[in-house]
């Protein structure tokens, strides 16, 4: 209660009870006198309670006393209403091309090339020229997953005949080549490892209502070994590009509005979120080591987004050229990616660690197609 209401409430007791007095015989002599005090009190009272309430009213929709924030969109979930588009502005006010000496680039980094007349995995360790073949088997070889650990890789393999893509594991180096369980049904790719890499998630067109003709990709997860294979989506729409965060969710790609948008969800399908509504071809999607930053690919540039879908960046301006397959390197200031820039697809190193400018490199150079890199952050050889 501000201190002009109080006066008012006592001005307006004092001019009640001046009226009241004024009729009382003791007090006849007076009464004109006690009348007019009484009336003035109470006139006096309505004009401050009157003041105080303009007053309050005027502090309320000041913008520079109470600023207002501008209302975010709320994040839709499971199918939401039509939104407006999401828009976004460059991270970096430059980009600056360097040699690939002056840039950081450490680790062990997967990806698939064609460079052997058809796809198969490949390594690079320690440096950018030390490129060394993992994979070499007639069918094509693709969709790369490091464990957490380093030491196993996921991917996804056609050699087996008659069968679609399988999902596979192999050693580091490229020994101890098996099928993770036994053939299943139809193509079955982009296996990712959970964070306790005692499960895998992956997708699979597989034949559900024993008609070929309509099954779109569904996502499942299965035992390391092969067991337990179990659907978490089951929809007459594509859901793929899976990647199990260390929180424990599955982000992935959805065509459940009729366009490709980005969701996440718990590994049993539930807390299903859409983290993007935005009108672009979307492709591939890695999450930050925390789980809160995911970068990914649409019409032909890099975003990141966070896990809550409310800050939407682009992080790449190129023109005449296709960006996309990004995934993090060392820290969030690295990020990985493959462009079309030179006349075909190579590997780039994307260094943001200068505020000021970031700097990008080329690593590989090959008349072949190398993209989809996956780093892990092994030590040098």
């Amino acid at each position: 209660m501000t201190l002009t209401i109080v006066i008012s409430i006592i001005l307006l007791v004092i001019g009640l009870a001046g009226i009241m007095l004024s009729f009382l015989e003791n007090f006849e002599e007076y009464r004109s006198y006690l009348l007019l005090l009484g009336l003035f009190m109470i006139a006096a009272s309505i004009g401050l309670f009157v003041f105080n309430f303009f007053s309050d009213t005027t502090s309320i929709i000041s913008p520079i006393d109470s600023p207002i924030d501008t209302p975010v969109p709320p994040t839709a979930t499971i199918v939401p209403e039509p939104a407006e588009p999401q828009s976004s502005e460059p991270i970096a006010p430059t980009l600056q091309e360097v040699d690939v000496s002056e840039i950081n680039f450490e680790g062990c980094l997967l990806f698939v090339s064609d460079r052997s007349d058809d796809f198969e995995i490949y390594k690079i360790a320690g440096t950018p020229d030390n490129v060394t073949q993992l994979t070499n088997s007639p069918g094509l070889d693709i969709s790369a997953s490091w464990s957490l650990n380093g030491e196993s890789i996921l991917f996804a393999s056609k050699r087996d005949e008659g069968a679609g893509f399988q999902i596979y594991m192999m050693d580091k180096d490229g020994n101890n080549q098996q099928r993770v369980g036994d053939i299943q049904p139809g193509d079955n790719t982009s296996p990712y490892w959970s964070p306790d890499q005692q499960k895998i998630v992956f997708q699979s067109n597989r034949d559900t209502n024993n008609n070929p003709a309509d099954d779109d990709h569904d996502l499942y997860t299965m035992n390391t070994d092969g067991t337990n294979v179990a659907s978490i989506t089951l929809n007459e729409i594509d859901d793929t590009k899976p990647v199990w965060s260390t929180t424990g969710h599955i982000f992935f790609l959805s065509e459940r509005t009729g366009q490709d948008e980005i969701y996440s969800m718990t590994a049993e399908g539930t807390e299903l979120k859409q983290l993007t509504t935005f009108d672009e071809l979307k492709g591939d999607i890695s999450v930050s080591a925390d789980s809160k930053l995911a970068i990914f690919e649409a019409g032909g540039d890099i975003y990141s987004i966070d896990s809550d879908g409310q800050t939407l960046n682009k992080l790449t301006t190129f023109n005449d050229s296709s960006e996309g397959t990004p995934f993090w390197g060392k820290d969030e200031n690295f990020i990985f990616f493959s462009s079309n820039r030179s006349g075909d697809w190579e590997l780039y190193l994307l260094d943001r660690s200068n505020p000021q400018e970031h700097y990008f490199a080329q690593l590989t150079n090959n008349p072949t197609l190398d993209r989809y890199p996956v780093w892990y952050p092994c030590e040098a050889p």
